[in-house]
């Protein structure tokens, strides 16, 4: 069976890197990229197999499976000026089930960008992003319909394009002024012919964002930070409408210089829907990192949020405040040698209109990373994950193992 899907991956490696390629948004160059002048490319692929006890992440009824996800992946970028460089990336993701193989999946992105940083340390990016994608139908995951007859019923491929500018500015000796739009459009192929058509979930999503950090006081860095987000859809009615929303942070900033480094944002979001009540909530979008020792660091993340949610795959079209804390810990037992362990908290609660009030759920992940050189690394897994809401159906219990290879130059 392994082989068999490693001649699967193999085929599909082989033709749709042709399609899609690029470049990873980096400063700088490792050395184990490939530079020929102006020109640097650095090939990569992973392996992983994954074990499940619940592959579906049902209540009851629960099935096991093996999972092998292959990920190859090509970063390149030609320095257009001395100041300035064009990217090219591609990254893919296709994997392959032993027992519930309808559930293969695949994902193919490329991306292109350009950049450039001025003497001053100013920097100007534009971006855009395609991914190549589907998820599963109501169908596919649910156990009563394992492999659906209906072989056009069995995904739901959509495009999500990105277009962005981003813009970092350094006016002062210890100010920097931020700004990003970016734009998103989700576009499932059109299945009108079918009783449950999934493009009724197209969206469009505009981002404005602005911020502003003064290191006046270094040991804290007061960041201000605002987003307006508008979020159209595809005509569709009911709780999942068009939405228009606003929100201020304040905080701070370190840079990774410091042993403490990451962003610290609290703040306000109030969003406007179509027809329905307005909702505003206190938020945070915070993430930090902390050099305990020089082989120990600890992380800490908290986001909180008014999340837009549709109707596809497990999308229940009601929106929900969404929160998550994040925290983890890495220890370098040696020079080659990771240890990690993440815990995860992360709470829905919806509104009105859906037919529960609130999920938590937990996860907790414990790996091992090992380099063998600077071309081939190796991890290793195990993750328990546990959902609890007050709709017993959506509660179920996952174990899940994960062993990895892989190999980049």
């Amino acid at each position: 069976m392994l082989s068999q899907l490693l001649k699967k991956g193999v085929l599909t490696f082989s033709v749709k890197p042709i399609l899609l390629f690029g470049l990873f948004c980096s400063s700088g160059v490792s050395a184990d990229e490939i530079g020929w002048g102006r020109f640097l490319i650095s090939p990569q692929i992973s392996i992983e197999n994954q074990y499940s006890d619940n592959v579906f992440q049902e209540h009851e009824n629960t099935k096991k499976d093996n999972i092998v996800t292959i990920s190859p992946g090509l970063s390149s970028y030609l320095a257009t000026t001395e100041n300035s460089r064009l990217g090219l990336h591609y990254k893919g993701d296709f994997s392959f089930y032993a027992k519930y193989d309808d559930l293969d999946g695949r994902d193919n992105e490329g991306k292109m960008d350009w950049l450039l940083t001025t003497p001053s340390d100013s920097t100007f990016e534009l971006g855009t992003i395609i991914l190549d994608t589907a998820i599963q139908s109501d169908d596919k995951i649910s156990n009563t319909a394992i492999q659906p007859e209906d072989e056009d019923d069995t995904d739901q491929p959509y495009l999500l394009k990105t277009a962005y500018a981003d813009t970092k500015l350094k006016p002062g000796e210890f100010t920097d002024i931020g700004f990003r739009y970016e734009y998103k459009s989700r576009e499932f192929d059109d299945r009108s012919d079918l009783s449950n058509d999934s493009d009724q979930d197209d969206y469009d999503r505009t981002l404005f964002k602005l911020d502003y950090v003064n290191r006046y006081f270094s040991r804290f860095p007061l960041l201000l930070d605002y987003r307006h987000i508008i979020n159209k859809r595809n005509d569709l009615v009911g709780p999942a409408g068009d939405s228009r929303s606003n929100a201020i942070y304040v905080g701070a900033r370190w840079t990774p210089e410091t042993r403490l480094s990451g962003n610290l944002r609290i703040g306000y979001q109030k969003t406007e829907y179509e027809g329905e009540e307005d909702v505003d909530r206190l938020v945070t979008d915070t993430a930090l990192t902390y050099r305990l020792t020089d082989v120990t660091t600890l992380q800490l993340k908290v986001n909180r949020s008014l999340e837009d949610s549709t109707r596809a795959e497990n999308e229940s079209g009601h929106n929900y405040t969404f929160t998550t804390w994040q925290g983890a810990i890495q220890y370098n037992y040696s020079e080659p040698l990771k240890l990690s362990l993440r815990l995860r908290y992360q709470n829905k609660k919806f509104d009105e209109t859906a037919n529960r009030e609130e999920d938590d759920i937990y996860k907790t992940r414990i790996g091992l990373e090992y380099a063998l050189n600077q071309w081939v690394d190796f991890s290793l897994n195990y993750q328990y994950k546990q959902t609890v809401s007050d709709d017993k159906t959506e509660e179920y219990k996952e174990n899940s193992g994960f062993f990895g290879v892989r190999l980049s130059l």
